[in-house]
């Protein structure tokens, strides 16, 4: 049998968080919020992420403030309430919420494989649950259904939901790009 997993740390871009001077290059740059996550995945879904460490990060010279929760927290809090008011920067808007930004073709083609996925595997999980059933561990499969189809499912579906705001905001602020 083969099974195919990775794991590892990669770096998670999620918001822009203002503009500050730069401690390393001493000008006002943009900065961004920046996590380094650990995830695990088998067969490309995702089981488990952890945050290792969360951190402002110069848009210019990538030096970066490590943040504590609380004060990642505030960040993210300060960018909804900027986001509420449109005051978002033109830059951020035209670099970060634009379609090649959000990266739709990955968004709609990570939706359709959870589709075809649940629909492949579907008849067999059905047959593993009536199973595990029958043996006395309902719970099991269950729990199986759950780390096959729905979380990876819900991971997707929240990051098209997220991209789509973004996009949203980003058709009212520049309504004579989207014609291109």
């Amino acid at each position: 049998m083969f099974i195919y997993f990775r794991y590892g740390t990669h770096t998670r871009e999620d918001c822009w968080c203002g503009t500050f001077t730069c401690p390393h290059c001493g000008e006002a740059q943009h900065f961004h919020l920046k996590r380094l996550v650990f995830r695990f995945e088998i067969f490309f879904i995702p089981l488990f992420r952890y945050t290792k460490q969360r951190m402002m990060v110069c848009d210019k010279c990538n030096a970066y403030k490590e943040l504590t929760k609380q004060e990642y927290k505030q960040y993210q809090d300060a960018f909804e309430s900027h986001f509420e008011r449109q005051s978002i920067p033109d830059t951020i808007v035209l670099r970060d919420f634009s379609a090649k930004a959000v990266h739709w073709g990955w968004r709609i083609a990570a939706l359709f494989g959870i589709l075809l996925l649940t629909a492949l595997v579907g008849t067999s999980l059905i047959d593993m649950l009536v199973d595990t059933y029958r043996y006395g561990y309902p719970w099991l499969g269950c729990l199986i259904i759950f780390a096959i189809i729905a979380f990876p499912a819900h991971l997707a579906i929240r990051g098209f939901l997220r991209a789509q705001k973004k996009y949203q905001y980003f058709k009212r602020r520049f309504p004579k790009e989207n014609t291109k």
